[in-house]
């Protein structure tokens, strides 16, 4: 809940602290999904998006796939403004996350999506179809987690969680055109169990920089928050089996980044440091996702070849395969894999294992046996001649050369 309670106290300190604070919301077009997409942009959706309405007529819109949503915002003053939207992901429920995928961006500033586990709702705060979904005869309650806490497991209940304005994002931005360009965008699942929820849209006008009150305290500390989560988890934390972490490059620049962001003391200030937290976060996403991508190619690359390989009893060339695939793996999870000049994986697409189970098009070959004339070392390295001495492989035997 603590991360909620900041977001709520941060409306709160700025209508009473005398700012010119103004509900914009009735601007944003279907702003509570009650009509599902009317007003809305969608880009993409793989599966499409699901809706689902509580007793209250809260709406809770659903993905298990990427999708991106936009709405452009139009008749604004120019100046500060705060969105907020109810929102989180889920990842194999009960493991904490390292990947952070699901974002709500306004005016290219952005704020990852809360995980299911960061507004947990206490028992004690519990209160049935208002802020949760418990009732003990139905199907596809909340989960009753560590025997404190209640996190929703469905769309109904995510709905509830809305209605009782859990899971609140929060994100200040600058209109400068009288426009605000508001996304709502998950741009990789990664895994089956991938879960994205969202639901209200609101926004506020705070005014100029000069003008608004503690808001900005509460946004900056939301960010904070997460970029510390991010920077100092330690792999012995839940999640490590699950997902990993990003490059320690990234993650260094990261943990350089907060001491200085936590120095912000004016309003000026304070702004920038939500702007530059914002973009070190979405590195951050990127980051991740690129990581995820690579090791889950090389992770096919490996099933599928070894399946063939196997097969066909090429056993010296899956081994050199193999442990091409385990240099990966373990720079994956030590954080030091190279996405952008990946070393295992160009070595991966050169060998000889490789390009015998796919052809130039990348489509799945077995029928492509080497010549039985064909000499390659127990690496799986074509050879271009008879070495001298050692062993060499020709056609599917090892020969002894003296």
């Amino acid at each position: 809940m603590k991360k909620n309670i900041i977001a709520m106290l941060a409306l709160v300190a700025a209508m009473s602290a005398g700012a010119e604070t103004k509900d914009v919301t009735s601007l944003i077009k279907n702003a509570d999904f009650t009509q599902e997409l009317e007003g809305w942009v969608l880009e993409k959706a793989e599966p499409q998006l699901e809706f689902t309405t509580d007793e209250n007529g809260t709406v809770a819109v659903s993905s298990k796939g990427a999708f991106t949503l936009s709405q452009d915002v139009a008749g604004l003053e120019n100046g500060l403004y705060l969105l907020q939207v109810n929102g989180y992901f889920s990842l194999s429920f009960g493991l904490w996350p390292y990947l952070f995928c699901p974002e709500v961006t306004a005016n290219a500033i952005s704020v990852p999506l809360m995980h299911c586990l960061e507004d947990q709702l206490p028992c004690e705060d519990a209160v049935d179809k208002k802020n949760c979904y418990i009732t003990p005869s139905q199907k596809n309650t909340d989960y009753f987690f560590n025997f404190s806490y209640y996190v929703p497991s469905s769309d109904l209940g995510a709905a509830y969680a809305f209605n009782g304005d859990r899971y609140t994002n929060s994100i200040i931005a600058e209109v400068t055109d009288g426009t605000m360009h508001v996304e709502i965008r998950n741009p990789q699942c990664t895994d089956y169990f991938d879960w994205t929820a969202f639901g209200k849209v609101r926004l506020y006008r705070l005014g100029d920089v000069e003008e608004i009150g503690k808001e900005l305290d509460g946004v900056l500390g939301e960010l904070l928050l997460k970029g510390k989560d991010l920077a100092y988890r330690s792999k012995t934390q839940p999640g490590e089996n699950a997902y990993t972490s990003f490059s320690n490059k990234v993650r260094n620049e990261l943990k350089n980044l907060i001491p200085e962001m936590e120095k912000a003391e004016t309003n000026t200030e304070k702004l920038e440091a939500v702007r530059t937290l914002s973009a070190m976060l979405h590195k951050v996403m990127e980051n991740q996702l690129a990581y995820r991508t690579l090791y889950k190619e090389a992770e096919r690359y490996l099933g599928e070849i070894q399946k063939v390989l196997s097969d066909e009893e090429y056993f010296e060339q899956l081994d050199y395969f193999i442990s091409l695939y385990n240099q990966l793996y373990n720079a994956y999870i030590n954080g030091t894999l190279d996405v952008e000049n990946n070393t295992q994986m160009k070595k991966i697409k050169s060998s000889w294992a490789y390009k015998h189970v796919y052809d130039t098009n990348g489509i799945h070959s077995v029928e492509g046996q080497p010549s039985s004339s064909a000499l390659y070392d127990l690496s799986g390295r074509k050879l271009q001649q008879k070495p001298t001495k050692g062993i060499y492989i020709k056609g599917q035997k090892k020969v002894l050369s003296k």
